[in-house]
């Protein structure tokens, strides 16, 4: 993932470092224009090969539906216990 380093992608993303392959999920780029999102991307594309498709899985899972449905289930379940 390339992303903007501000709002939620700085609670979702793992900036990758260099070093960082067993918990980086994406890049980030500092300022919304072409110039800075294409240095991203080329690093991006530097880099893909490091990225971890196991960390990756790992991340993306934290927005499955199924989770969801899991934790709405089980919020739900705990209010009718109180």
């Amino acid at each position: 993932m390339v992303a903007y380093d501000r709002g939620g992608a700085l609670e979702t993303v793992t900036a990758a470092d260099g070093g960082n392959w067993d918990t980086a999920t994406g890049l980030f780029f500092c300022e919304q224009t072409p110039q800075t999102l294409l240095a991203a991307v080329r690093q991006f594309l530097q880099w893909e090969g490091c990225f971890r498709p196991e960390i990756l899985h790992r991340d993306v899972e934290r927005f499955s539906r199924e989770r969801l449905r899991r934790e709405i289930e089980s919020f739900v379940a705990g209010e009718r216990r109180n």
